[in-house]
């Protein structure tokens, strides 16, 4: 993954057709090799803090970010990071801690 990541404004239409957001998208190496250099890590960013809500799977195992957006939707927030390729399931403490730290990163 590169260390810049750029957002920007879509032309009237998307996550991006409210005023105040900005989204990006980058290849970061999740889907692995097979799929390389596909976009799979995405930020959806608004310029000041924004009301939250979520819709969540109902799988009796849900991945540890699923259980981190869980607990913060509903509260106001200025992104939500996502990835894709990766179900993030059965990974126990460490993927909390990758979870976090993928909000934390976000944050900065």
């Amino acid at each position: 993954m590169t260390e810049s990541f750029r957002l920007e404004k879509l032309a009237g239409w998307g996550v991006t057709a409210a005023a105040g957001f900005l989204a990006g998208a980058t290849y970061a190496g999740i889907k692995g090799e097979h799929a390389a250099f596909k976009l799979d890590l995405g930020l959806l960013y608004s310029e000041v803090p924004a009301d939250s809500a979520g819709t969540f799977t109902t799988s009796r195992i849900p991945g540890q970010p699923v259980k981190v957006s869980r607990a913060r939707v509903g509260r106001p927030v200025r992104a939500v990071i996502v990835n894709s390729g990766c179900a993030n399931v059965a990974t126990g403490e460490e993927g909390l801690h990758n979870a976090l730290e993928m909000t934390q990163l976000a944050a900065r």
